[in-house]
């Protein structure tokens, strides 16, 4: 929904007095009404709760949260670093309450993210990286922790892993790409130009493209044979990975069973050379 503001605006002649009541103080108020639980949101309009999920309904949404997520994604999208930490302030307390809240928030993020996942999708991308020769993952600012943690695991299965961050100029190793090849691409709102670029040059080759992202309005969506989805939200300066790092454990677990003999047989190795040179302290 393009501006869920103006589509309030637009009903507000046809609503009862009280979604008026409810739709004056949410346009008075956009920023803090997009993060307030529907108790809070009905104290300081001065409805009940059941008013709330009803307004919702009014405007065709299946109940508050999904109004909220919209009103959210609105928010977040025009707010910059600043303001989006100055968010952080009033939507989080200094006490045990706030950080019971982060928590809470990780599980939502989990928990929808798997609600929302398209297992064909899932297991496309498996298929695709287990069948691949070399990977290739693009990746930008705070998506290269995830970037890096792949990598790391993903060399165990296949032959020829590539880290590819916006930062330093080896995108010319795409230059070679071929049929045998994946393009494994990460980026999250604030989207990076660099990633979507290098996306888009790869889709112009003969290789298959994974994108791990977060809605599907993110431009790497349109250049992607796969993509896979996982929710972000946080209601500060920063996204939560939580779930997209979920989706990527997933990744290589069922890589993993796929590629069960070459594990077993690169174990067998690893473990005597950790052993012979006391890698590990227990």
């Amino acid at each position: 929904m393009n501006d869920i503001y103006a589509q309030i605006a637009k009903n507000y002649d046809a609503m009862s007095k009280t979604h008026k009541k409810i739709a004056d103080y949410i346009l008075k108020n956009p920023v803090a009404a997009s993060f307030f639980t529907v108790g809070k949101l009905a104290s300081q309009a001065g409805v009940s709760e059941a008013s709330i999920i009803r307004f919702a309904n009014f405007l065709g949404f299946t109940g508050y949260s999904a109004l909220q997520e919209v009103m959210q994604d609105h928010t977040k999208n025009k707010m910059d670093t600043r303001q989006r930490l100055a968010l952080s302030y009033s939507a989080y307390d200094d006490k045990e309450e706030g950080v019971r809240q982060v928590f809470h928030e990780e599980t939502e993020n989990l928990a929808e993210t798997l609600k929302g996942l398209d297992m064909g999708e899932f297991f496309k991308a498996a298929d695709a990286l287990a069948q691949a020769k070399r990977v290739f993952i693009l990746c930008a600012r705070s998506a290269v922790g995830l970037g890096l943690f792949f990598q790391y695991y993903l060399k165990l299965s296949v032959p020829q892993v590539c880290l590819i961050q916006d930062f330093q100029n080896n995108e010319e190793l795409l230059a070679s790409l071929g049929n045998e090849d994946v393009v494994f691409s990460l980026s999250f709102k604030r989207y990076t130009r660099r990633t979507v670029q290098l996306t888009e040059y790869a889709s112009q080759k003969d290789c298959f493209i994974i994108a791990l992202t977060d809605h599907m309005t993110s431009p790497l969506i349109r250049y992607s044979d796969c993509y896979l989805l996982a929710r972000t939200r946080l209601f500060t300066y920063l996204d939560s990975f939580i779930a997209p790092q979920a989706i990527i454990n997933a990744l290589l677990i069922t890589l993993g069973r796929r590629k069960n003999k070459e594990l077993e047989e690169h174990f067998t190795q690893m473990e005597k050379i950790w052993s012979d040179l006391d890698v590990f302290i227990e």
